[in-house]
């Protein structure tokens, strides 16, 4: 099979010539241009199945002018070229993609921590969270004690 580059050459070679259509004569069906008859279409009618067939691919090949020729190369061109795009798009979208997956996985393993304090640690662990050095805090005051102390880190660092 005749390759892309190959097919697109050849195309551009006849793009300059004359149209091809159909001339029939005596019963006979040809191609041709002006200047004389570039296929026979042969149409032996001892087998009718390939008459069609063979008018078929004289359509084809009629339909196949080189400006179509080189029309489907070109789309077929772009639609490479902007599958490349997308594709080196799609690796940055992935590598921004696995920056978020870890910063995520970094963020449920904060939480899965914090949980273990504030859930999991016994009252005589040297881990528990302690109010005032006196009793620990646990569950939803562990909570409120360490949002407490982050509100004021955060308005200290203004100042």
């Amino acid at each position: 099979m005749t390759d892309i580059q190959d097919l697109k050459a050849i195309a551009e070679r006849c793009k300059g010539y004359q149209p091809l259509r159909f001339m029939q004569s005596y019963g006979a069906l040809y191609i041709r241009n002006d200047n004389g008859i570039v296929f026979d279409v042969h149409q032996n009618r001892s087998f009718p199945d390939f008459m069609s067939q063979n008018k078929d691919y004289a359509d084809l090949v009629l339909a196949a002018n080189p400006a179509v020729v080189l029309e489907l190369i070109a789309e077929l061109e772009k639609v490479k070229a902007d599958r490349k795009a997308c594709w080196e798009e799609f690796k940055v979208q992935g590598r921004q993609l696995d920056l978020v997956r870890d910063e995520n996985e970094n963020l449920r393993q904060d939480a899965r921590r914090w949980q273990c304090v504030r859930n999991a640690v016994p009252m005589q662990s040297p881990y528990a969270v302690w109010r005032e050095g006196s009793h620990v805090v646990l569950g939803k005051d562990a909570d409120e004690l360490v949002d407490n102390f982050l509100s004021h880190a955060k308005e200290d660092s203004h100042d």
